[in-house]
């Protein structure tokens, strides 16, 4: 009828379903911030000036708004749920090396990619939200959406700050890993595909976009 939902679910797996979305996307948000308060250890561990060490910020951010032009024709290409199980494996494993980080480079490069899959999770994760809950559940399905992605950078300094204190700057990244691969199995096995239209790409507009944003 006009007030479904373009995926049907039960309550209890839509409930699921969108704890799942919303973790996953909690934990990019939480990563933009997270970092700050941990950079002075950083820069001492991986033997970083106080310039070059703002990379590690600078690095996620740049990749990110390069990569969330590419999010429509990519999941046209290869499915949403693809897309979005994908990026999260990714970010989770680039979590993983930003922990096991010994040097600049390596923390940089692994940053770019946490960014880069991580920034396809923000428009897809909207977009399963309104697919998974029928028109009338939509306004408050996305204003929890909205709180989330509100909550999380505000989180990321004190979560941050918490951790390298009482553990080790490495734990910051670390945490992700558990929460990432839970959320990777779960979007597998919970939310099913959703037909999505085939786009072409605009080449030479990404390349003027990530240009641009690049300088």
């Amino acid at each position: 009828g006009a007030d479904q939902a373009l995926v049907v679910m039960p309550t209890a797996q839509r409930i699921l379903a969108q704890a799942l979305i919303m973790a996953a996307t909690s934990l990019i948000l939480l990563d933009q911030t997270i970092a700050t308060v941990a950079l002075p250890h950083m820069q001492a561990a991986l033997g970083a000036t106080p310039e070059t060490v703002n990379w590690v910020l600078t690095s996620y951010i740049l990749a990110a708004a390069v990569a969330i032009p590419m999010t429509a024709w990519l999941t046209g290409k290869v499915g949403r749920r693809r897309v979005f199980g994908g990026a999260v494996l990714v970010f989770t494993l680039s979590s993983a090396t930003c922990a096991l980080a010994v040097s600049l480079p390596m923390m940089v490069v692994s940053r770019f990619v946490q960014g880069y899959s991580g920034a396809f999770l923000i428009p897809l994760s909207q977009s399963f939200m309104l697919d998974i809950n029928r028109p009338s559940r939509q306004m408050r399905a996305l204003t929890i959406w909205g709180l989330g992605i509100m909550v999380a950078p505000i989180l990321g300094p004190i979560v941050g700050g918490y951790l390298t204190q009482a553990l080790n700057w490495r734990w910051i990244f670390m945490i992700n890993v558990p929460t990432g691969l839970l959320a990777f199995v779960g979007i597998f096995a919970i939310i099913p595909e959703v037909p999505t239209a085939k786009r072409s790409f605009d080449q030479v507009g990404f390349m003027m976009i990530a240009v641009g944003l690049c300088s």
